[in-house]
């Protein structure tokens, strides 16, 4: 079956302008059919990964473990057969060089109908900052074609690929994670009170019996993501079980939270998307009243990539 889309409802779209939160859960199965690096840009051109930084590494799960491929060359292809059609509205990407940023002046999402990409093949632009030192992102996927002027939904895609194209000479290209998302748009900010500014961090220290405390430090500047949501109506009230059957693959898979997805998509200002893990794994989703339910979500950003992304 051949892929489709479809724009973003004129609700959601309001509520993100507004600045409501997103939860977005990784569209991408655990165990695609194929991922891998090649110059070809299609499934049946093999995987050229760094055999020290294979492509599998994109989508584990822990963005601190970069993959990679092989040697440097102009354009190269992250390429992926998901098995199954899966519907995203949402891109972002973590991890890799600062340099390799500002030496590639394309990076694209494209799909098709096929693995050989010949078949309905879309281009859908990321597009890259160098201010955006930790984190990309594309909250508005659209193709050039497409109805409308925002986000699209795209679903039953099983055929993708990330395209870098370097702008002067050759590069290599490094990628934490990779994530096609499926955003669940919240109607309203989480109940007060709520800290969206809690960081957090590990330490380990040592008080000498002069009263001098000396601290090993193995991360530190973590989000900490501690809030009550509560939907009333749909189709607020199913979107947080879906979440967490579908893409959040009960409690087992990272995902990311989008504190203001409009006003700072990418986290440039830290208050945009970050990469969490939920504390416990379970959904406890009790009923307040006749219309009314309590979610209470407690996540930390996926460490240890903090510690370095924060000092790029």
């Amino acid at each position: 079956m051949a892929y489709s889309f479809a724009e973003i409802s004129a609700t959601e779209i309001a509520l993100r302008d507004a600045d409501k939160p997103q939860l977005i859960a990784q569209a991408i199965p655990t165990t695609p059919a194929f991922v891998g690096w090649n110059t070809a840009g299609t499934v049946g051109g093999g995987d050229s990964s760094d055999s020290g930084y294979p492509a599998s590494r994109s989508i584990d799960g822990f963005a601190h473990l970069y993959t990679r491929p092989d040697t440097a060359q102009v354009d190269w292809y992250l390429v992926f057969d998901f098995g199954t059609g899966v519907e995203f509205d949402w891109i972002g990407l973590i991890g890799g060089s600062e340099t390799m940023r500002s030496v590639f002046d394309s990076w694209d999402l494209q799909i098709a109908d096929d693995g050989a990409f010949t078949v309905n093949l879309i281009t859908i632009p990321i597009g890259v900052s160098t201010s955006q030192a930790v984190r990309i992102t594309q909250a508005v996927p659209r193709h050039a074609a497409a109805a409308g002027t925002d986000a699209n939904r795209y679903s039953n895609v099983q055929y993708a690929r990330l395209r870098f194209r370097a702008n002067l000479g050759t590069n290599q290209p490094e990628i934490g994670e990779v994530v096609l998302g499926r955003r669940r748009q919240l109607k309203h900010k989480p109940r007060t009170p709520y800290d969206d500014n809690t960081l957090t961090g590990e330490h380990s220290d040592t008080v000498t019996a002069a009263g001098v405390r000396h601290r090993y430090t193995y991360n530190d500047g973590r989000r900490r993501l501690s809030a009550a949501i509560n939907p009333s109506e749909e189709p607020y009230l199913s979107d947080v079980p879906a979440w967490y059957r579908t893409g959040q693959r009960f409690g087992r898979s990272p995902f990311a939270w989008a504190e203001n997805p409009f006003s700072d998509p990418g986290g440039v200002s830290g208050g945009g998307w970050h990469f969490m893990q939920l504390e416990i794994p379970d959904l406890v989703y009790p009923c307040q009243d006749f219309v009314e339910r309590t979610f209470d979500i407690i996540a930390d950003e996926q460490g240890p990539e903090r510690f370095y992304l924060e000092r790029e």
